[in-house]
């Protein structure tokens, strides 16, 4: 058997794998992939010389991808503060809207991230300006939790290794030499800030999505619609955009008197330049090159398949960029296409209705292992929303975001009308949108398969349409059920696990601590963490949680990833935003059963906005005091504090003893001393082997008198990097060392996970190495 280039493209992937992550799972995987339509073929010389070929390919791209690393290193080592660069990207606002973010190349050559603090007379350089300016480098802050968006990693893949926070004093610009590539961004970038003008920003950002690939439009609240409806992708410029830009530019040529040569070239030059235009995101250049390849296949009479295409593009860009290889976009783009292409046999002799529902249906087929990985839930509605939504952007949205483009070019008042019909389109379509986003019944919580589920998921999924297309009901109908059970199978093992874990997750300077009951049986919560931003306001200084804080950006996706989207109980210690703020977030993305807070005489007014977002789900909240105790089978928990008459906040902390397998825990909350004096006072034979810091860490936590008389083994504090209050207090690091305490702390170790054995002994893991 000759070697196919789609096995070629695996040997790549497993070179290239090997080299950028070291020999792991996906590496061999995808080289026995490769390898496996030529077992049966090994009685014939040509097999062994086809997987000779396969492994020598996959050895070449190994060699080649340590090439890439090294050759991709800094030459900044630091200290720099003086810079000349020329802006990438154009400059955006973070989440948060008080820095510009963007791209930027130094004269050397070097990419760095940018972040220019913003106010609205702020100097905001465009594309390819020249500017200097003074700044502070950094190194990309690395993920801190399991499931957490590594923004190191993601700058990596790009050739970044700093970020640049500038002194918008010193920043000062001037227009650059501009070449056509220069020219053709600035047009671009222009034409997506002329839409911010228009009356309807929902369709405004929908067409900067779909003609040029610009997202940024959208508001936060509208794309995570989009995600958790699957149907995200259709905001992604695909195949389809790009087969309709071909089909038509090579109908109008061809009208206009080209010849059919003439015209397919004229297409052909033309494609990379709408490439450049809808972004270069890589589902773009992959559409952008496979019809590119079809074209000149045509024209020169090359004998490849589009099997055979796909894959010479997906080698392509691997060569270009191996860190395609790690990119969601490329993955979901490719392993589409390739079951596309592999089951076209399944949509012959089917009216368009039913092509349409099947190319639907396999596309979410496949796509929802990966998606499973990523996102950890799944719309029970979602293909149903898909087939409503694919023909209305496709045959609607998509061709009038086009042509409105194309008449603001030549006839503004026609673009303008063109532009109102599609805004009075949208409007229904997002009312319907609204109204299911807001149903829980059909969003399923999954949790992150493995990679060896994952692949298996994979491999049953192109099993079942291998056997649709050849029409073998009965196993179908069994690899079907295997397949549902993959998919299910991460729900359902916690049930079966019967280890308690406790994770303080890392939250900055907070708490959020999760505790996961055996077999499922309960799901804590104490605390929520909340980062502060301290304003002035009317010469007064507030305190305002910060958007995209860690209930977004680290508990969420933590829970999720695990398969938990209810919460028995939240146990909020107190009333500092540093432990509640991000409460409202986590009552819209979660269900909750319970919440406990501090008895007290009177409630913090930043507190009392987060317990009212608990009262408007109508999730209980219950005033507790020392006294209230449950048990859940062999685990207990007794809360020791507070009274009620504490004035302190932080000394009103709910003080939790828990007892997990035979192994004691105290949660302080931020207790401080005189807390802490009470406490002892109380329960004079109180010991625990594993003790929460209290206060972070601060001075006036953490006594001498509570270490003498708890006699912890382990202590953990959860605290933020770098602080401004130098938490934790050298006097009670001290204190820890002179008590042989082992300390965990969140701000070195990152997540820190302690699992409880049934012989009661547990075992402590960090995420941070």
């Amino acid at each position: 058997m000759k070697p196919t280039y789609y096995c070629l493209a695996f040997s790549v992937i497993s070179g290239l794998s090997a080299s950028l992550y070291g020999w792991q799972f996906w590496s061999i995987t995808f080289l026995i992939v490769a390898s496996l339509p030529h077992l049966k073929y090994l009685n014939y010389l040509r097999a062994w010389g086809s997987l000779f070929l396969y492994v020598m390919l996959m050895g070449i791209c190994y060699i080649y991808g340590h090439y890439i690393l090294e050759s991709n290193i800094s030459y900044l080592n630091g200290e720099e503060t003086n810079f000349s660069a020329r802006p990438l990207t154009e400059p955006r606002k973070t989440s948060s809207g008080r820095s510009l973010s963007f791209q930027a190349k130094l004269k050397h050559g070097e990419k760095i991230h940018v972040f220019l603090p913003y106010e609205e007379k702020t100097l905001k350089p465009a594309l390819n300006d020249e500017c200097k300016f003074k700044g502070k480098l950094s190194p990309p802050k690395t993920a801190r939790n399991p499931y957490s968006f590594n923004y190191s990693s993601f700058l990596r893949e790009q050739n970044i290794y700093w970020t640049v926070t500038i002194n918008p004093n010193t920043l000062v610009c001037k227009e650059g030499n501009n070449n056509w590539l220069h020219t053709l961004k600035k047009w671009r970038s222009h034409a997506v800030y002329q839409l911010t003008y228009e009356k309807d920003e929902e369709a405004s950002a929908l067409i900067a999505a779909l003609v040029f690939g610009d997202r940024s439009l959208f508001s936060e609240q509208r794309l995570n619609q989009f995600r958790q409806l699957g149907i995200i992708h259709l905001l992604a410029v695909s195949g389809l955009h790009i087969g309709l830009v071909t089909a038509v530019l090579y109908y109008l040529l061809y009208r206009i008197g080209m010849t059919r040569e003439k015209a397919a070239y004229s297409v052909l030059a033309i494609l990379p330049v709408y490439a450049i235009i809808a972004g270069g995101a890589p589902s773009v250049v992959r559409a952008s090159l496979t019809c590119m390849f079809v074209i000149l296949s045509v024209q020169f009479k090359w004998r490849f398949s589009l099997l055979d295409i796909l894959s010479i593009v997906c080698i392509t860009l691997l060569i270009i960029n191996p860190f395609y290889l790690y990119h969601l976009g490329f993955q979901l783009s490719f392993l589409t296409s390739f079951s596309l292409l592999l089951s076209k046999r399944i949509f012959l002799n089917s009216s368009p209705f039913f092509s349409l529902l099947k190319v639907t249906g396999v596309a979410q087929l496949i796509s929802l292992p990966l998606m499973l990985y990523h996102f950890f839930e799944i719309s029970l509605l979602s293909l149903l929303i898909n087939m409503l939504f694919i023909p209305f952007v496709s045959l609607w949205v998509l061709p009038i975001s086009f042509i409105t483009m194309f008449l603001q070019l030549l006839s503004p008042p026609a673009a303008s009308f063109t532009y109102t019909l599609l805004s009075q389109s949208l409007k229904p379509v997002y009312m319907l949108v609204d109204i299911i986003a807001k149903w829980t019944w059909p969003q399923i919580v999954t949790g992150q398969p493995s990679e060896a589920l994952l692949l298996a998921m994979i491999v049953s999924i192109i099993l079942c349409l291998v056997l649709w297309e050849v029409q073998k009901k009965k196993w179908l109908a069994v690899v079907g059920c295997c397949s549902l059970l993959l998919v299910t199978l991460p729900i359902m093992l916690p049930y079966f696990n019967g280890k308690t874990t406790v994770t303080i997750l890392d939250v900055g300077q907070g708490d959020a601590i999760v505790i996961e009951l055996p077999y499922r049986n309960g799901v804590y919560l104490i605390d929520t963490g909340g980062v502060i931003r301290w304003e002035d306001d009317v010469n007064e200084v507030k305190e305002k949680t910060v958007a995209g804080g860690p209930g977004k950006n680290v508990i969420e996706p933590f829970l999720k990833a695990k398969g938990i989207s209810h919460i028995d109980r939240l146990i909020l210690t107190h009333g500092h935003l540093d432990h509640v703020g991000e409460t409202c977030y986590l009552t819209e993305v979660l269900t909750i059963g319970d919440a406990f807070y501090p008895i007290a005489e009177s409630v913090p007014q930043e507190a009392k906005n987060q317990l009212m977002c608990l009262h408007e789900k109508n999730i209980p909240i219950i005033q507790v005091e020392k006294g209230v105790s449950w048990n859940v089978d062999d685990d207990s928990f007794f809360i020791m504090h507070p009274h009620g008459d504490e004035i302190d906040e932080n000394d009103r902390s709910i003080v939790l003893f828990a007892k997990l397998s035979g192994i004691s825990f105290l949660f302080t909350g931020d207790l401080e001393e005189g807390g802490e004096k009470r406490l002892l006072t109380e329960y004079p034979a109180l010991k625990v082997d594993i003790l929460k810091v209290g206060h972070h860490g601060s001075g006036t936590s953490t006594r001498e008198e509570l270490l003498e008389q708890l006699k912890p083994k382990i202590g953990v504090i959860s605290v933020g990097e770098n602080n401004t209050f130098g938490h934790p207090h050298p006097d009670v690091l001290t204190r820890l060392e002179n008590h042989q305490v082992t300390v965990f702390r969140t701000d070195i170790h990152g997540a820190i996970t302690i699992e409880f054995e049934d012989n009661s002994s547990f075992t402590i893991d960090h995420y941070l190495k």
